[in-house]
C-alpha cells in the first residue's frame, strides 16, 4: 500500500504521481483546529527526515492474506504517471477490507508513528491514496522505483507476502536522517537498506527522507 504524492528530486516540485512499491502512507496533514486548513512540515522540521525502522510481525498471516486477496479481486491496474506503477486502489477494495484499513490497520500504524516520530494529538495526520502495488520481475518498468522523496510527512509499508516468493526487493535510504531516539541528525552509511524478511513487516519513515526500491530479480512483491 503506498502513499502517492511525491517530491521530483530533479526540481523539488511536489505532485500528485506513482510510485512503485506497496505503501500505505501519510499525505499532507493540518492541525485538528483548522485555523488554516493545513500547516505541512517545513524542510527544516526533523520529523520529515524521521529515520526508517522496520518492525516486524506488525500483520498476522491471517491478515496480509486478507489484504491480497482483496487487492487482487479489485485488479492491479498501471497508471500514466512520472513513476509508473500497478496498484489497486484502496477505493476498489471490497467494504469489508476498506473498513478492516480503516478502523483496524491505520490506527494501529499512526499510533507508532506518532510515538517515534513526534507527531502530538494536536497534529492531524491523514493517508493519501492507499494502494497495494506489486513489483514484478517480469516487466521492467515494474520491477522497482527511482530515487525520490515524498511529500507527505510520513510514509509507511506493510510486505504483504512471504518473501520466498521473490528474489530482490527492500528499501534504499540516502542522506540525512533524524533519530528521535537520541535527539540526533546523521547521514546514512553507503547502500543503506531495509529489506523485511517475513510478510507482515512494517517499515516507516520521515517523507522527506530520500530512498529507492530495491529491484525485484525473480518473483512478485506485494506491499
Amino acid at each position: 500500500m503506498r502513499n502517492i504524492f511525491y517530491r521530483d528530486k530533479k526540481d523539488g516540485t511536489a505532485r500528485v504521481g506513482g510510485g512503485r512499491g506497496g505503501t500505505l502512507g501519510l499525505g499532507l496533514g493540518g492541525r485538528r483546529d483548522g485555523s488554516d486548513g493545513c500547516r505541512c512540515l517545513e524542510s527544516d522540521d526533523a520529523r520529515a527526515v524521521c529515520a526508517p525502522t522496520a518492525v516486524e510481525g506488525f500483520l498476522d498471516d491471517d491478515a496480509t492474506q486478507r489484504l491480497l486477496k482483496a487487492a487482487k479481486s479489485a485488479t492491479f491496474k498501471s497508471k500514466d504517471e512520472a513513476f509508473a506503477t500497478k496498484d489497486a486502489d484502496y477505493e476498489r477494495l471490497d467494504v469489508e477490507t476498506r473498513k478492516y484499513v480503516r478502523e483496524e490497520l491505520w490506527p494501529r500504524v499512526d499510533a507508532l508513528m506518532r510515538k517515534r516520530c513526534g507527531f502530538g494529538e494536536e497534529d492531524f495526520i491523514t493517508p493519501y491514496r492507499v494502494v497495494v502495488t506489486e513489483y514484478s520481475a517480469g516487466k521492467a518498468e515494474f520491477k522497482r522505483i527511482e530515487r525520490h522523496a515524498d511529500a507527505g510527512q510520513m510514509t509507511f509499508s506493510v510486505l504483504l507476502n512471504d518473501p520466498r516468493e521473490f528474489q530482490g526487493g527492500g528499501t534504499r535510504f540516502f542522506g540525512r536522517v533524524w533519530h528521535p531516539e537520541n535527539d540526533t541528525t546523521t547521514t546514512l552509511p553507503e547502500n543503506y537498506a531495509l529489506a523485511p524478511r517475513e510478510a507482515g513487516t512494517l517499515v516507516f519513515h520521515g517523507g522527506f527522507v530520500t530512498h529507492e526500491s530495491v529491484s525485484v530479480r525473480e518473483g512478485t512483491r506485494y506491499l
